[in-house]
């Protein structure tokens, strides 16, 4: 492919890719935004070897213009940074699983969450047992426990992520530890069950 195709369809192709991305969302999304990155680098490229080209070419004909490289650096920086931005949370735990792995309710409600691959540790360390219930996702609830977790006082329990039940999501537990990792919501209560409200009560997001 000539440069000058190159420079006419690299920009189409970049916006193909961000709005199919964006209408099909989840992984065509990530892979989308991915490509478009990678071609705004090589438009970048193509652009810096053709200033080279021309000023080694004395009386050069359509010389390049300084502002198409500066939209053009500017288009890869953007992308590279919404790129870091938008998919690093989701990057930095698959390369370190304890990032943000372990979570402290606030004053007053002594619970503590560990999020791991397949399971969420959850510490009791009041002391009266507790009813708990718990959601996945924040700000949009994605899973669900559908019973009550029993956790005795100053104990620990291990809850599977395959217990949290969608009726749109696929059982895989990696989407319930993302979820998890985005937000729970957790109602804890002394009494019978959390949802009785009874007895000590609360309610935190995690």
């Amino acid at each position: 492919m000539r440069s000058g195709s190159a420079r006419l369809l690299i920009p189409a192709a970049i916006l193909v890719l961000l709005f199919g991305g964006a209408f099909l969302g989840g992984t065509a999304q990530a892979i989308g935004s991915l490509g478009a990155t990678l071609l705004a680098v090589i438009h970048l490229a193509l652009h810096l070897r053709r200033v080279k080209t021309v000023k080694q070419s004395a009386g050069a004909i359509d010389p390049p213009r300084p502002l198409e490289g500066i939209s053009i650096g500017l288009a890869a920086v953007t992308l590279a940074g919404w790129q870091v931005a938008t998919y690093a949370g989701t990057a930095v735990p698959w390369i370190y699983p304890e990032y943000r792995a372990t979570r402290v309710g606030p004053e007053g409600f002594p619970m503590t969450i560990h999020i791991g691959r397949e399971a969420l540790r959850l510490t009791n360390g009041s002391d009266y047992g507790w009813y708990c219930d718990i959601s996945l996702g924040q700000p949009k609830v994605l899973f669900t426990l559908p019973t009550a977790a029993r956790i005795e006082a100053h104990s620990s329990i291990d809850v599977p992520l395959g217990e949290f039940h969608s009726l749109d999501l696929g059982p895989g537990a990696s989407i319930r530890e993302r979820a998890a990792r985005d937000g729970m919501k957790v109602q804890c209560s002394a009494g019978s069950n959390a949802r009785t409200m009874q007895s000590s009560y609360y309610s935190a997001i995690f």
